[in-house]
């Protein structure tokens, strides 16, 4: 393994988008390939089964950066499936298919029969350029995860999490009073000429004032990032994405509510060596970007999205674009932390006048559940707010029974924290799923605590138990009323399929994988998966320029 300086990753990172951009147009010759090593349709819904997902997975990694599908539309859902499980479901079929390729090829060349010699050529060195982006996504991976958790510890240390649950209780309330007064007055702000500067005036104030909520860590380490991943020799600098988790509706009948939920990526964010940089859980984390508990974290938009500029932007913030004396005449409040205040707000939590904005979530690992982690940062866990006592349920539906029948428990499934039997509010008692997790999981899997991961030789890592991934190809036979192969405007995630006059978007590879299904329904082959860290083929490279460090 490589660890590279943080200067490094963005230079590092073009030579894996180069290495793709390779491999991907080999993959796209595979077809042909299987056509003249074997007559007939041997082996022809394997390879085309494999090579469609695998341009679906890259197709939705560059299209979702500046078009994401809509939440929760079955495309979404898909490459959310695809995501979880990717280096089961999409890398390893290619994989395994290009080894038998090579096979085919060797005995054929045995027999004397003519054969290619340029399929050779693209077999072998598709077989190596797997090697490679396996290992400079895992490099990149772990690079950015040591770099990001450098600079969330650092912050965490000196800056406190104002909404969330334990701050608040032992405060009083006061740390949100500091947030909303103080940190985030606009009286203390010089108008930013640009958007970084005004990143640097949210950190700069959250620093001072020592509290902050999720966009303020956020601000924070979008600074950073544009500070340190930055090579001046070389032009280059790594993508810095600021996301948005805006407008979490929910099922009829829960809660009304919109929470919002803001956190940066380093790296692309859709692909495996992309790192999301979690600071304000109560476990605050750096991890691998298909680690992340929010679900379809793909479908929403990017609200910041560049390249890193090598600029101090806080430093310039502080001194530049903060009125001075207003902060003079307003200083840090001196807070004092209790546990007995913290007692008495937890047991008045729902009749405090800001228990709307106060959370109680512990970690953002995917598809781990344990009860000494706390709840996983998601959709669900957004709406519980202490204004609902941090109930993960709609107020009208009963706690009871504490064991809900199988119906119940797919009605409430969304709505109940995973990990344990109950968890006590007081004198409530809510119900808790075991193992709750998203589309492919098995939900009688046992707890991991992060950290209890197996890996490979490549670094994917996965949480320490297998389960089979159900229904493999059944998602397969659902299309979104696909627009048909040669349409003019492909639109920005199309990749260009070899020796065609066109190019395939994702709906028209859904559409072609329909038809692959219908034709050979009960045929398919199996696929095991497991729950956790998945790893797909990598981000399409099909992105924005980035030569010279420049950003969209």
């Amino acid at each position: 393994m490589v660890r590279y300086a943080p200067w490094q990753i963005g230079l590092q990172q073009e030579a894996l988008d180069d290495r793709r951009q390779e491999l991907a147009g080999i993959i796209d010759r595979l077809p042909d390939i299987r056509r003249r090593l074997w007559s007939g349709s041997r082996h022809e819904k394997e390879f085309g089964v494999a090579v469609a997902r695998y341009r679906f997975v890259e197709e939705m990694r560059a299209s979702s950066l500046n078009n994401p599908p809509d939440l929760g539309s079955s495309e979404s859902r898909r490459f959310e499936r695809y995501q979880r499980n990717a280096r089961t479901l999409v890398d390893e079929p290619v994989r395994e298919l290009i080894e038998t390729a090579r096979q085919r090829y060797a005995e054929l060349d045995r027999r004397g029969r003519l054969v290619n010699p340029a399929d050779r050529e693209d077999l072998n060195r598709a077989r190596s350029l797997f090697g490679q982006k396996f290992e400079l996504e895992r490099d990149l991976r772990e690079s950015r995860q040591h770099y990001a958790q450098q600079v969330i510890d650092d912050l965490r240390s000196r800056i406190n999490v104002a909404n969330q649950h334990g701050r608040f209780a032992v405060t009083g309330g006061q740390s949100l009073e500091v947030l909303h007064a103080q940190v985030r007055a606009p009286e203390a702000k010089i108008d930013p000429p640009t958007q970084e500067i005004e990143l640097g005036q949210e950190g700069a104030l959250a620093e001072h004032y020592r509290e902050a909520a999720c966009e303020e860590f956020a601000s924070l380490m979008a600074c950073a990032g544009h500070r340190d991943l930055y090579d001046p020799a070389t032009r280059t600098g790594d993508m810095i994405t600021r996301k948005d988790f805006s407008d979490v509706t929910s099922a009829p009948g829960a809660p009304a509510a919109a929470r919002d939920h803001v956190v940066v990526y380093f790296g692309p964010p859709a692909a495996p060596e992309g790192v999301v940089c979690e600071a304000w859980t109560d476990q605050p984390r750096a991890l691998g970007a298909l680690d992340y508990s929010v679900r379809e974290a793909h479908a929403y938009e990017n609200n910041y999205q560049k390249w890193a500029h090598g600029r101090d932007y806080l430093a310039t913030a502080r001194a530049q674009y903060l009125d001075h004396e207003w902060i003079a005449n307003h200083p840090r409040a001196d807070i004092t932390a209790s546990p007995n205040t913290a007692t008495a707000t937890l047991e008045a939590i729902e009749d405090h006048a800001d228990a709307h904005a106060v959370y109680q979530i512990g970690h953002p690992y995917h598809g781990v559940a344990d009860p000494a982690l706390g709840r996983p940062l998601n959709q669900d866990t957004l709406l519980a707010t202490g204004a609902q006592g941090f109930a993960v349920y709609p107020e009208d539906w009963s706690p009871t029974p504490l064991t809900p029948s199988s119906d119940q428990a797919e009605a409430l499934g969304p709505y109940l924290p995973a990990g344990a039997a109950s968890l006590s509010f007081g004198d409530r008692m809510l119900p808790m799923a075991h193992g709750s997790g998203s589309e492919g999981e098995s939900s009688s899997a046992e707890p991991v605590a992060p950290g209890h991961f197996a890996y490979d030789q490549f670094g994917y890592g996965h949480p320490a138990w297998s389960a089979s991934v159900e229904g493999q190809f059944s998602d397969l036979s659902v299309s979104d009323s696909p627009s048909p192969p040669g349409q003019t405007d492909p639109g920005p995630g199309a990749i260009q399929q070899a020796g065609s006059s066109h190019s395939w978007t994702p709906s028209q590879t859904l559409a072609y994988l329909a038809q692959v299904n219908a034709a050979s329904a009960g045929q398919d082959y199996a696929e095991q998966g497991y729950p956790g860290q998945g790893y797909p083929a990598g981000s399409n490279p099909q992105q924005p320029a980035r030569r010279g460090g420049r950003g969209r």
